[in-house]
């Protein structure tokens, strides 16, 4: 449950143990069924394995009973730790993801198809990872940004433990897409890299109504090509967008928590002239927000270079809460900057 898991069903099962001259043998078989995982039943489940000690060998074997056919098969040998493994699985319900997604992603829904296969040949070798990953009518949530996005066909392929996607195509609800290319590297887990790139076309990224825990909400769409590379040191992201007809754009600078992550905001005054009342408390916030995080080294492990073009109909309004100034106020703009 600590991992939003509920796992639930039935065992049966035996052992044999053998003892001979050159090895002890042990034979196990077992029953599993009525197994629920969160709301999903299971399939009637049996569980084998051989062992052999003389060899220093062992097969595991798991297969749905219904149709007889191996969700897993995996050989081991004990000397030098290698193993083989197969995995096959059928109209897996993406969903069963949700609990690790919490917070990220909502209302996940679709189904995948697993065919993989699993090797590290000794101590010293890494894992490679062949095979495929399917994934039919998938429809998700992004948390953040309340924008649901749809993908009929995935295709993931696995050559030697990277992954690739080619091509994928993204919709909103209101059938703007996307083209979706990524690879990712797994062959040192240590290190994983990753690249992806995205391709929108009018495609909806915020659509968000107003709330006290946001500092940004309305609704928005982009057009262009945004790179994203990586691995576990950081990432860079880079590319050159145009916003959508009939933008919204909100942005909070008070008031709520999220303030202190808004430092893509400046406030700027003339020399000569007397800053406005009404900016007063959030310009000197925005200041020392940036001093700590120059000071806390806090963007180490993200690069953002990103051209916006902002199209003429895009109304974008910033917000100073009355929380942090006694006066309150809307600055609202319309027009078209390049950032």
């Amino acid at each position: 449950d600590k991992l939003g898991y509920s796992v639930a069903g039935n065992i049966n099962g035996y052992a044999n143990l053998m003892a001979l001259n050159n090895g002890i043998r042990l034979n196990a078989e077992a029953w599993i069924d009525s197994v629920k995982v969160n709301e999903y039943e299971v399939a009637p489940l049996k569980f084998e394995s051989q062992w052999n000690t003389r060899q220093q060998r062992v097969v595991f074997t798991l297969k749905n009973e219904q149709n007889k056919k191996n969700l897993v098969r995996s050989f081991h040998r004990f000397d030098d730790k290698a193993f083989l493994t197969d995995v096959t699985l059928d109209n897996l319900p993406v969903n069963i993801l949700a609990p690790i997604f919490k917070g990220e992603l909502q209302d996940i829904d679709g189904s995948a198809n697993v065919n993989l296969e699993l090797r590290k040949n000794g101590p010293q070798s890494r894992l490679r990872i062949n095979g495929d990953v399917s994934v039919d009518s998938l429809q998700t949530r992004l948390a953040y940004t309340g924008v649901e996005y749809k993908a009929d066909r995935i295709d993931i392929g696995f050559d030697r433990s990277v992954a690739t996607m080619e091509s994928v195509l993204l919709t909103d609800n209101e059938n703007n897409n996307a083209r979706l290319n990524a690879h990712l590297d797994l062959r040192d887990f240590s290190d994983i890299k990753y690249d992806m790139k995205l391709v929108p076309e009018n495609l909806t990224v915020l659509n968000m109504g107003a709330t006290g825990e946001r500092s940004f909400y309305g609704k928005v769409s982009v057009s262009g090509a945004v790179d994203v590379r990586g691995s576990n040191a950081g990432t860079s992201v880079t590319g050159a967008v145009s916003t959508g007809p009939n933008s919204l754009l909100n942005v909070s600078v008070g008031g709520a928590q999220d303030f202190y992550i808004a430092d893509y905001v400046t406030f700027e005054s003339p020399q000569d002239t007397v800053v406005v009342d009404t900016l007063e408390s959030a310009f000197s916030r925005q200041r020392e927000y940036k001093e700590r995080v120059e000071n806390e080294g806090r963007r180490g492990g993200l690069d953002v270079n990103m051209n916006l073009t902002v199209t003429p109909d895009l109304t974008f309004k910033l917000l100073i809460d009355p929380e942090y100034n006694k006066w309150g106020g809307v600055l609202a703009g319309i027009g078209l900057p390049f950032l």
